[in-house]
């Protein structure tokens, strides 16, 4: 249920934008899309059946999608591995209401792991379902549009290398304009809505610095170059 902040106010009004099909990056504009009350979680009786749909949707579609990817472990060893990304994925979020980045972020990565496979996965319905709720992730915060376009790409990227058909691209795109639509927004206004989401979240980074103690960036430089030798 909402509470009196600041989180709680933001949420509050992407649900009533999508309820009352304000158009985003003309009426609202902001980090997240038309579908980013689905982040917030916040029951509204207006969307609450939707909100469900949709996330039992993503959640069975990745389900699915990793126990197709462990292909080869038995059925019980392959239920307790996605039970326990499910119990990880959950355990991440405990008390934090808004904080879904990790897994819609692990849904276009899932994709490409599954576009990537060589083995016939893509068959099964798999590969289209995840690119269709990769679309829809993107309409819920901007960021995963970004990523969710590179793996889409990529993934077509690896089909032209093997003289396939390219078409995860065109199928994305014409997934994202298709839940755009649905979702009560203007066609028209697509364009605008990617220009007014590119500045906000061009700007966003440094709009949210604030001067700190130079040891700290010295910290950070040393575990990121850290990081980088790993890699």
């Amino acid at each position: 249920m909402p509470a009196p902040d600041l989180d709680s106010s933001w949420a509050l009004a992407l649900g009533y934008a999508f309820n009352h099909g304000w158009q985003f990056g003309k009426d609202i504009v902001f980090t997240y899309g038309p579908y980013g009350f689905l982040y917030g979680k916040l029951f509204d009786p207006d969307n609450y059946s939707l909100s469900l749909g949709i996330w039992l949707a993503f959640a069975a579609t990745f389900g699915f999608a990793v126990s197709a990817l462990l292909d080869g472990v038995r059925p019980v060893g392959r239920l307790l591995a996605v039970a326990a990304l499910f119990v990880a994925l959950r355990s991440g979020t405990w008390g934090v209401l808004y904080f879904s980045d990790p897994f819609f972020f692990l849904v276009p990565l899932t994709f490409a792991l599954i576009a990537f496979d060589p083995r016939p996965i893509g068959i099964r319905g798999l590969a289209p379902a995840l690119l269709v709720l990769s679309a829809l992730a993107g309409l819920i915060k901007f960021t995963y549009l970004l990523f969710g376009f590179t793996c889409v790409v990529l993934a077509d990227l690896h089909r032209l290398r093997r003289r396939a058909l390219p078409w995860y691209t065109v199928g994305y795109l014409l997934s994202v304009l298709a839940f755009f639509a649905l979702s009560g927004q203007r066609l028209g206004n697509f364009p605008t809505y990617l220009r007014t989401s590119l500045a906000v979240t061009a700007g966003y980074s440094e709009a949210m610095q604030t001067s700190g103690a130079t040891v700290e960036l010295l910290g950070f430089a040393v575990v990121a170059s850290s990081f980088l030798l790993l890699v």
